[in-house]
């Protein structure tokens, strides 16, 4: 029992799961076993060779009989225990002791000591290994028998992956030969990031771009999924890459280096989804459904990956005309669906735009009701703000509105809705958000506007330095701190007063679903804007006042000068970002690109 402690607290060092159960179990019951001493030697968490080196002198005589010696639980040898135990230099002076054949040796498991130095990701453990036997790397191990390159891209390790991807022969990585590796290996180098292993695997295998695996879904699928990681802007009709290898200097910040690899990803990318297009565009209907690429491309319309969808339809025009099965709605059906105006703008750069924008899905919805259709949350929630989020659905409508025929917005779908009673009923309890919202943000600011008007009108006939008796005049009407007083006490008062107005107009407002589009936002924007300059206006007022009082004592005007501008910042940091969002959403440029040159 003392022993199996100990083994127990040494996984616990080491943090290795897979020494725990098997090992110790099998440790347990072979406590007679001939060699155990070896074994725990081996594992030991100090890495000292001097301690196996003490056990092999007790036993000269057998020296290769006990380095070649397996387990009698787990059928490993002393070289698998300590690949799994990370032990560098054990490990070394072990693969020196054993000829190369006792190297290919496997345990229960089915795992030869590579594959247990994969699972540790140490390169140099398994560098020492291939080193003395080159063949390991092309024998397949664990219950999957894959092959350690793919093994060593499952668990992450891509500089593991690399080194053994350049010496493990391609023949062996052929589908034609094993086609599980082949997948597996294309698949995993793909999720782990490791872009060149995934290029280069398709230069030399063409025909895995149409991969389909049991166990790991489509190439395109996979594909498209890791294009969701790069945030790149792109340009309809660019190309796409020409299959040469850019060189991107390196960076030398850690903010630049993040970018640098981002960019590197997203070229490698690029170049793979290029392959993979040039295999797509020979592809039949049938095909295109077997492959799953066209459940791909809607993935991809759906998150608004406009680089991919692009590419793929550029392949193969027909993929443009294929329905989603469940609902037969169109490519541009489900980007109006979830909101994706980069990929709807696209409907501008084709000549059968008309054609498009004509089709309708399984319940006679047309592209329009698409647009009738509440926004989904993930959208929404993106805009600040119930009504600006009513805004924007409004834009929507619009823009959809202007690319069908008029013939189509009286249409019904099968719940019997034109387009128009759709977005009404869709839309309603947004809508009655919106007016909420809109009114809570009035009420809250027409207090300060009001009691500015009040204080900045009560100042004005409050003149510091008082007034000339004879002409009433005021006694310092030339002093320039006295005309800034007047000035920025009049701009406060105008201000604060049409600031006012504009939210009690916000609050009289009938609320109708036009209002939302221009009207509601714009008296918001003047309202939050006025009310802002009113503030500013005051201060400079209340500051110039402290200067024709205290004047000459600039050690009381400066620190109060500086607290009156608290409040302005104060203003600034919670009302800011909401105007320039309206501002923006209102009168800032397009979410939509009608511009486009034909691209197809």
């Amino acid at each position: 029992m003392q022993k199996v402690e100990k083994l127990k607290d040494y996984c616990a060092k080491f943090g290795n799961s897979k020494l725990s159960n098997l090992h110790i179990r099998s440790f347990c019951h072979n406590e007679k076993f001939k060699y155990t001493d070896f074994f725990e030697a081996v594992r030991n968490i100090e890495d000292d060779w001097s301690i196996v080196k003490d056990i092999l002198r007790k036993h000269p005589e057998e020296d290769k009989d006990i380095v070649r010696s397996t387990h009698p639980g787990t059928g490993e040898t002393g070289l698998h225990v300590a690949a799994i135990a990370g032990n560098e230099k054990i490990v070394k002076e072990l693969v020196d002791l054993m000829p190369k054949e006792d190297l290919e040796i496997k345990g229960t498991d089915k795992c030869t000591a590579l594959t247990e130095a994969v699972f540790t990701g140490m390169k140099s453990i398994a560098k020492c290994i291939v080193e003395k036997n080159e063949k390991i790397v092309s024998i397949a191990g664990g219950s999957d028998k894959l092959l350690p390159v793919v093994d060593a891209l499952s668990y992450g390790y891509k500089d593991m992956a690399d080194y053994l991807y350049s010496k493990t022969p391609k023949q062996d990585l052929s589908p034609e030969k094993n086609f599980n590796i082949a997948a597996a290996l294309l698949f995993w180098s793909i999720d782990a990031k490791d872009y060149d292993i995934a290029l280069d695997m398709l230069n030399r295998f063409p025909c895995l771009a149409i991969t389909v695996h049991e166990d790991y879904r489509s190439l395109v699928c996979t594909l498209a999924q890791n294009l969701l990681c790069f945030q790149v802007q792109v340009h309809v009709g660019s190309t796409f890459g020409n299959g040469e290898k850019e060189i991107i200097p390196k960076p030398t910040h850690h903010r630049i280096e993040h970018i640098h690899k981002m960019k590197f990803g997203h070229d490698r990318t690029m170049k793979i989804l290029q392959k993979m297009s040039e295999v797509i565009q020979t592809l039949d209907d049938d095909e295109l459904e077997k492959c799953l690429v066209v459940d791909a491309l809607h993935k991809a319309t759906v998150n608004g990956m406009i680089e991919f969808f692009v590419a793929l339809i550029q392949s193969n025009p027909e993929l443009l005309w294929l329905n989603d099965k469940n609902t037969g709605r169109n490519l541009f059906m489900v980007a109006v669906e979830h909101r994706q105006p980069k990929i709807f703008s696209l409907i501008h750069g084709l000549k059968s735009k008309q054609a498009i924008a004509a089709l309708w899905d399984s319940s006679d919805n047309n592209l329009l009701h698409m647009a009738g259709f509440l926004a989904p949350s993930s959208q929404l929630s993106s805009i600040a703000g119930p009504a600006l989020q009513m805004q924007r659905e409004l834009q929507w409508f619009e823009e959809v509105e202007k690319v069908i025929s008029p013939s189509l917005k009286e249409l019904r779908n099968s719940d019997d809705d034109t387009p128009q009673e759709l977005f009404t009923k869709s839309h309603k309890d947004l809508m009655e958000k919106g007016e909420k919202w809109m009114k809570d943000t009035a009420q809250s600011c027409t207090v300060p506007a009001a009691l500015i008007v009040t204080i900045i009108f009560a100042a004005a006939f409050t003149v510091p330095g008082g007034l000339i008796q004879d002409t009433g005049r005021p006694l310092l009407l030339h002093d320039k701190f006295f005309r800034l007083f007047i000035i920025s006490d009049a701009i406060s008062l105008f201000s604060s007063a049409i600031s006012m107005i504009m939210f009690l107009g916000i609050l009289s407002s009938p609320y109708r679903e036009a209002d939302f589009l221009r009207s509601l936002p714009t008296k918001l924007m003047i309202g939050l804007f006025t009310l802002f300059l009113s503030i500013v206006a005051m201060m400079i007022c209340f500051s110039a006042v402290l200067f024709i009082l205290f004047e000459g004592e600039s050690w009381v005007t400066f620190p109060i000068i500086l607290l009156s501008s608290l409040p302005i910042t104060l203003y600034l940091i919670q009302q800011f970002s909401l105007l320039f969002e309206i501002l923006k959403s209102t009168y800032g440029s397009s979410i939509f690109e009608r511009n486009q040159s034909r691209w197809l």
